[in-house]
C-alpha cells in the first residue's frame, strides 16, 4: 500500500515521505487489512474510525462486565473462604481442648500417684477417655480440612476463571484503544485530520 506497509508476519510498518515516528509492533492480521485498505483508498479514513470505535466500545463493555462478573465470584468465594475458616477455627479450638484436658489429667495423675490398685485403675480409664478424646478430635479436625479443601477448590477454580477472562478482555480492550491511537496518528501524518483535532480526538 501506499501509505503502509505490513511484512510477512503481520508486523505493521508506516512509511511517509515527511518524517514522522515510526512504530513497529506485531499486529492481527485483521488490523493490519484495514489499514492497507486505507492506503490503498478501499475505505475512507471515517469507514475506519467508526468501525474501530465500534470496536473499541464492544472490547470496553466486555471488560467492563467481565469485572463485574470477578466481583461476584470474589465475594461469592469470600463467603466460602469464610465458612471454611470458622469451620477450621472451631475444629482446632475443640482439638486444643481436649489435648489440653489430655495434658491436665495426665499431670495430676503424676503428681498425685494412686495409693490402691483401683486408684490406679481409675486413673487410667481416666486418661484413656481423654486419649480417646484426643483422637476423636484429630480424626473430625482432619475431616474439616480435607472437607474445606473440597469446598475452596471450585470457588478458587471460579475466581481463576473469571480473573483470565478479565485479562484477555483488558488485553483486547487495550489493543482497541492502541488500534485507534494508530489510527488517528495514520490520518494526521496523510492530511486526513488537522492537527488539532486528531489532538482533542
Amino acid at each position: 500500500a501506499e501509505g503502509a506497509t505490513c511484512p510477512p508476519g503481520n508486523t505493521l510498518a508506516y512509511k511517509f515521505d515527511t518524517p514522522i515516528e515510526v512504530t513497529l509492533r506485531r499486529v492481527y492480521s485483521e488490523w493490519a487489512g484495514l489499514v492497507q485498505d486505507l492506503g490503498l483508498g478501499a475505505v475512507s479514513f471515517e469507514q475506519a474510525r467508526l468501525r474501530l470505535r465500534e470496536d473499541v466500545e464492544a472490547a470496553s463493555a466486555i471488560a467492563a462486565r467481565n469485572l463485574q462478573r470477578l466481583a461476584a465470584v470474589v465475594e461469592d468465594a469470600k463467603i466460602v473462604f469464610q465458612d471454611a475458616i470458622s469451620r477450621a477455627s472451631e475444629s482446632g479450638s475443640t482439638l486444643l481442648a481436649a489435648a489440653g484436658d489430655l495434658q491436665r489429667n495426665r499431670d495430676t495423675v503424676f503428681e498425685v500417684l494412686p495409693r490402691s490398685s483401683k486408684g490406679c485403675r481409675q486413673a487410667a480409664e481416666e486418661l484413656a477417655l481423654c486419649r480417646n478424646n484426643v483422637l476423636t478430635a484429630v480424626q473430625a479436625n482432619g475431616q474439616v480440612l480435607v472437607t474445606t479443601q473440597r469446598l475452596l477448590r471450585p470457588a478458587h477454580k471460579a475466581v481463576a476463571k473469571v480473573l483470565l477472562e478479565c485479562q484477555r478482555a483488558i488485553e483486547s480492550s487495550q489493543e482497541q484503544w492502541r488500534r485507534e491511537g494508530e489510527l488517528l496518528r495514520l490520518a494526521k501524518a496523510r492530511g486526513w485530520l488537522f492537527a488539532d483535532v486528531a489532538e482533542d480526538l
